[in-house]
């Protein structure tokens, strides 16, 4: 059960990420017309000193469109965190050409003709540029920050992983109203436990300890020893989500400390 549920969070998360992509390019677009609208182009001297340039402008709509993105895109998925950041870097590249290639496409032809003949201080709509390669360079590194600052800076709220319901449901096929009330009790602390995602540091695997602990509440159903179950080595993880270990220890220490007394008991 643990490993289907795996699988369609993943799948999930990569149609997700291509929806980022997605996303970027259409926020691109919309960036660009929102550029192309709000360029000026002066006639006389003194008033073109006072002109935001078409560089200075792309980079601000730039930086404000690829933070919205970003932000909306880091909250969406917490789980897999090197596939959103592929998508991101990927979409904000393709926003960057996309805002360009439209704000171009929609802006006037070269104004020298129109300002030929245009009194001083008239202005005409300017055709658009983009002056070097760095104000290109925006989108992704804009769209970056605020990923790292979703991912890393932002609290991360404990995770239930959707466990609880999966266990209550396999174990109540296998007649859990007949347990005795100390294993019982022991299924529900193993159902309803959660952990706390932490990204950075050292965490135990996700998927790994749900399957533990599914394997933990089936053999208590059985009515099996539950000991051997826990004696195992769990895989760690670091560039994408884990749990909490000092929090799983400390849980796997009390549960197995539970199974001891309920083993000798039986």
């Amino acid at each position: 059960m643990t490993g289907e549920v795996e699988s369609a969070a993943l799948r999930r998360s990569v149609l997700l990420a291509i929806a980022v992509v997605l996303t970027y390019v259409v926020v691109g677009a919309l960036a660009g017309v929102v550029w192309e609208q709000h360029q000026l182009y002066y006639t006389d001297y003194g008033s073109l000193r006072r002109v935001f340039t078409g560089t200075g402008l792309y980079a601000l709509v730039a930086a404000v469109a690829s933070a919205l993105v970003a932000l909306a895109a880091g909250l969406l998925t917490r789980r897999y965190e090197l596939l959103m950041l592929a998508a991101v870097l990927v979409g904000s590249l393709a926003a960057a050409y996309t805002m360009h290639a439209v704000g171009v496409a929609l802006g006037p032809p070269d104004p020298a003709t129109l300002a030929a003949v245009a009194a001083d201080g008239t202005h005409v709509s300017g055709q658009l540029e983009v002056h070097g390669k760095s104000p290109y360079a925006v989108w992704p590194m804009v769209s970056l920050f605020v990923l790292s600052l979703v991912f890393f800076a932002w609290p991360g709220t404990r995770s239930d992983r959707g466990r609880a319901e999966s266990t209550g449901a396999a174990a109540g096929g296998l007649g859990t109203t007949d347990l005795p009330p100390e294993r019982q009790r022991l299924l529900e602390q193993i159902g309803a436990v959660t952990f706390t995602p932490v990204r950075i540091r050292q965490g135990y695997d996700i998927g790994a300890v749900d399957r533990l602990l599914d394997d933990a509440a089936a053999t208590v159903t059985r009515g099996e020893p539950l000991v051997p179950v826990l004696d195992v080595t769990l895989p760690t993880v670091r560039w994408r989500e884990g749990y909490d270990m000092a929090e799983v220890r400390t849980f796997l220490d009390g549960l197995r400390v539970s199974a001891d007394g309920m083993d000798t008991r039986t």
